[in-house]
């Protein structure tokens, strides 16, 4: 009898604690909406999953490679005038021929030293291959006002054979190339052909002038020597988040080069200090290259890129280095 009343106590007990959870579910207004179907379900609020996003690392503004260098330890640079005389093409063989001509860095003329000259002549097809193997092609429309590349945007002129400012010169076409630092120096093959299949000319060897370092600001690295970028001397432009790359090439091989980027001194117009700067290392052929962000604290307007094993008051800054523009 002991044992039964234990156990009916324990059931009522049970059932007790049974009741005052429904009471207190029923009392609850989300738990109450717990099973309103009755089928013993529970439905409750929809649980809201946030979506995981992995932590971004988003690259600070600067120089994105080398040992960055205080640029107050540099010294301001003076920016000097400079220019060039253009000349014609000229060549000693009378046939036709392939030679380099005027160049200002990065530019640089293609000679094709005695072919047609009449405005209506048969479109040209030019091709050069760099020291890597690389080849690149372009063609040349003849018209009155010069020679127009595949885009139509006027790359170079026809040689009269009369010269610039008495200077004698050889009939022919003078194409523009464009050579920034990024394309490699030494020893470029070049081929020349009409497409009326009159004349074939080439191979022939075109030096690419590396007796001086070589500094480029660019975009990226894909380069056309027959495409010259559509900017003035004032250099590319970049903004907010954009990322331009200084490119160097015949420095010294295996040196720590110092590459700094310099603006006007608000203080004095006459001179320009660095406002960022690094340290990189040239590879076995004095090549380097070092990409750099532009973020919000960058000063806007117009840079100089400089680089060099040792930065020192004596270096000057012309219009034809490496510039570019902040936006």
């Amino acid at each position: 009898m002991r044992r039964v009343s234990i156990i009916l106590m324990l059931s009522v007990m049970i059932l007790v604690s049974l009741a005052c959870s429904f009471a207190t579910r029923m009392d609850d207004p989300v738990n109450s909406q717990a099973d309103p179907t009755g089928t013993g379900i529970p439905v409750g609020k929809p649980t809201i999953v946030e979506p995981f996003l992995p932590p971004t690392d988003s690259p600070e503004a600067g120089f994105q490679a080398g040992t960055a260098l205080d640029p107050a330890t540099l010294p301001a640079l003076t920016a000097v005038a400079a220019g060039g005389e253009p000349s014609s093409c000229t060549s000693e063989n009378p046939e036709p021929n392939i030679s380099l001509g005027y160049g200002l860095f990065p530019y640089q003329s293609m000679c094709l030293n005695n072919f047609p000259i009449a405005p209506d002549s048969s479109a040209i097809t030019a091709i050069l291959v760099d020291p890597a193997g690389q080849s690149y092609t372009e063609t040349f429309t003849y018209t009155p006002d010069g020679m127009l590349n595949a885009k139509g945007i006027n790359s170079g002129y026809i040689e009269s054979g009369e010269g610039i400012d008495g200077n004698p010169g050889t009939p022919g076409v003078s194409l523009e190339l464009y050579l920034p630092a990024s394309l490699p120096c030494g020893e470029w093959t070049a081929f020349a052909k009409t497409q009326g299949g009159s004349l074939n000319v080439g191979p022939s060897t075109l030096v690419v002038d590396c007796a001086s370092p070589r500094l480029s600001v660019l975009a990226d690295g894909s380069s056309n020597p027959f495409v010259s970028p559509d900017y003035s001397w004032d250099g590319p432009s970049f903004t907010h988040g954009e990322t331009l790359t200084v490119f160097g090439s015949a420095y010294p091989a295996n040196t720590p080069i110092t590459v700094a980027l310099y603006h006007q001194d608000p203080a004095n117009a006459d001179q320009n200090v660095a406002s960022d700067a690094v340290s990189i290392l040239s590879d076995a052929s004095g090549n380097f290259k070092v990409p750099f962000m532009v973020g919000d604290e960058t000063s806007k307007g117009a840079y100089y890129a400089v680089a060099a094993p040792v930065i020192d008051p004596t270096l000057r800054l012309h219009p034809f280095g490496a510039r570019f523009l902040i936006e």
